[in-house]
């Protein structure tokens, strides 16, 4: 793959006193689509709404190859024919398996470019973010995404295998040095598994969030426009009781995903140790809407938050979604041996 790092040194501004934003009457289609990225569309319309460093992340990449294959032109310059030779050079990327960018990652980062493009057009109904700074911004059709077959979910044995092999294989992390190991590991897994929270959501949640029975997510550490209530059973409760503190985060890693790498190498040594194929945190998820949706599909959808339209104002204002939820994960089965425990 071809080395960004120069690139990328000399584009990108760090956070801080270099990155200074202006109001949308002083920005100028004599600025380029890099310039316009962090003094407009990152901190007047992307930050606000919630978007993560991760999202920073995907639209730094995105520009990162726009400057190097177009050579980061001003806005009032760009055409039809700048993004179509972007788009082809693009597509022959080589990853670091020595393999072209997959459609799906040509696509996430011709939307990433469209849709700034698009903010440097006229405002309106469907662009509220436009900055009128060119009439007509370039426009090309995004390549068709690939939907690949659904990943594998980790089996019941395999969530015990690895369990029970915490004792041996969890070692202690430099961003959580106040939990024991094995324990702290063992909470991420039985909540991860009983709720099917995403990672993402999972090591964002506080304990000021549980009510008895139940755990209120805001809209602010949550995927989507809305808020959600999530049933945390019996299992789940007993797994994160060692790590209870009055306040703070439930898991005490702070800044999440910083250094989440640390921790998918520390997850993989486990499993390897255990004689497990490696699986995701996202795959516990998996594992949930499967037990799950076999004995309530509805209180899967409402645990998951991919209830449509219709079934949302069901739940808002007809089904006792506690009720509902308390009942069917009452019933989830755990890993393990019925009712056994883990002992560490």
């Amino acid at each position: 793959m071809t080395d960004h790092t120069a690139a990328w040194s000399v584009v990108w501004p760090d956070d801080g006193e270099r990155v200074k934003q202006r109001a949308p009457s002083e920005l100028s289609a004599e600025m380029t689509l890099v310039e316009f990225f962090w003094q407009y569309a990152w901190p007047d319309c992307l930050q606000p709404k919630g978007d993560s460093p991760a999202t920073r992340k995907d639209y730094a990449k995105s520009l990162d190859y726009w400057a190097e294959f177009t050579g980061n032109p001003p806005i009032e310059k760009i055409d039809k024919r700048t993004c179509s030779k972007f788009l082809r050079l693009l597509r022959g990327v080589r990853g670091q398996r020595g393999e072209v960018l997959s459609q799906n990652t040509v696509f996430k980062h011709w939307t990433n470019i469209q849709r700034l493009l698009d903010w440097t057009g006229p405002q309106g109904r469907g662009n509220r973010n436009g900055t009128d700074l060119v009439q007509n911004p370039p426009w090309i059709e995004a390549p068709r995404k690939e939907f690949a077959a659904p990943k594998r979910a980790f089996t019941l044995e395999e969530l015990w295998t690895w369990l029970t092999a915490l004792p041996k294989v969890a070692r202690p992390m430099p961003k959580v040095p106040a939990f024991e190991p094995a324990a702290w590991w063992r909470a991420v897994i039985l909540l991860g598994y009983n709720t099917g929270m995403r990672p993402g959501t999972l090591f964002r949640i506080r304990w000021e969030m549980f009510e008895e029975n139940a755990l209120r997510i805001p809209t602010s550490i949550i995927k989507g426009k809305h808020g959600r209530l999530l049933c945390v059973n019996d299992a789940a409760r007993e797994a994160i009781e060692p790590l209870r503190r009055a306040t703070g985060l439930v898991f005490g890693w702070e800044n999440w995903p910083e250094a989440d790498t640390t921790l998918k190498k520390h997850r993989e040594r486990q499993q390897r140790e255990a004689g497990l194929s490696p699986l995701s945190l996202y795959g516990l998820r998996r594992t949930f809407a499967t037990e799950c949706g076999k004995i309530n599909p509805l209180a899967a959808q409402i645990m998951m938050g991919h209830q449509g339209l219709g079934m949302q104002m069901m739940v808002n204002h007809y089904i006792d979604a506690e009720q509902l939820l308390s009942e069917a994960l009452s019933r989830l089965p755990q890993p393990g041996l019925p009712r056994q425990k883990l002992l560490f």
